[in-house]
């Protein structure tokens, strides 16, 4: 079944629940397994945390996040950093440190401090947008949410002519992000889980 929803920026007001929704639907991503452990409930609701210090940055000066809304109900979240934003200033990660240690523990935030270090040091030097994170609810993944999401954040790159980045540790997100015009730039092993690093070029 393929879902029909409405893609849209989301409201500071529910930058909490688009974290709840990507908690849920990327809980089980094997780099987020590597960092925070086997325990379902607890990886979930660290992820919530994390996520809701990144989209807070992301909504608020350095780029976008679009929700995929059923009726009322937000399913699926596509966050954006514009060109230059990516990469978080030593005053950002200053802030974002105790959020760190609070929802995962000390040794999640090593895990996580040694991902993002991996994932910055492959960026992409020129100037381009950054997606992630996105994820739709479990149980409505495979309904086609995702590609909605991916539809509007192509639009956008080609409309302005921009680039774009991303990194999943996700073989099968490989073909899908194929699908909306991203080839494989570069691979890595990131706290022992294979990682793509994958890029969109800029459209006339």
């Amino acid at each position: 079944m393929t879902a029909t929803v409405e893609v849209r920026p989301i409201a500071r007001s529910e930058t909490s629940l688009a974290a709840a929704v990507l908690a849920c639907g990327m809980r089980d991503n094997p780099l987020h397994v590597a960092a925070l452990g086997n325990n379902l409930a607890r990886r979930e609701r660290g992820l919530a945390g994390v996520f809701r210090a990144f989209l807070a940055l992301e909504v608020a000066s350095k780029g976008m996040v679009l929700g995929a809304f059923e009726g009322s109900t937000l399913v699926g979240v596509c966050g954006m950093m514009r060109p230059g934003c990516c990469q978080l200033a030593p005053t950002e990660k200053f802030a974002l440190l105790p959020r760190l240690l609070g929802n995962c523990g000390a040794r999640g935030t090593l895990k996580l401090l040694a991902q993002f270090g991996n994932w910055s040091r492959h960026d992409h030097p020129e100037p381009h947008w950054h997606l992630g994170p996105v994820g739709v609810e479990r149980e409505r993944q495979g309904r086609g949410i995702g590609s909605s999401l991916l539809r509007e954040f192509c639009r956008r790159m080609d409309e302005a002519g921009a680039a774009a980045w991303l990194e999943t540790d996700k073989e099968i997100n490989v073909s899908f992000y194929r699908r909306h015009g991203f080839e494989v730039a570069a691979t890595d092993t990131v706290n022992g889980v294979p990682n793509w690093f994958m890029e969109r070029p800029a459209k006339a």
